[in-house]
């Protein structure tokens, strides 16, 4: 009889093991899967950043491009004043001279 209960009482250890390991694997899969959804979430969020930064690095360029051309401009505007002012001088000298 004392065979018969060890051989129970090892089959109802046994089932124990069984039930603890079904249980944590369930935990497990459980885990996994709240994980997953969560980097799948951190993914499209830095898709969406990635998005964001191209879409700034091209108005950046933009920005650069106008700011060279107001560069240029004021060059161009600077060039021309100075004509202005030397063409003044030389009709000023003109009408001195006349």
């Amino acid at each position: 009889m004392s065979i018969n209960l060890n051989s129970k009482l090892d089959e109802l250890q046994r089932s124990d093991r069984q039930l603890e390991t079904t249980v944590a694997l369930s935990e497990i899969r459980s885990q996994l899967q709240e994980l997953t959804k969560s980097v799948e979430s951190c993914q499209s969020e830095v898709s969406e950043v990635k998005r964001d930064m191209v879409a700034i690095k091209q108005e950046l360029d933009t920005v650069q491009q106008v700011k060279e051309e107001i560069e240029e401009l004021r060059e161009y505007v600077d060039r021309l004043e100075e004509q202005t002012h030397r063409r003044k001088l030389r009709l000023l000298e003109q009408v001195c001279n006349a």
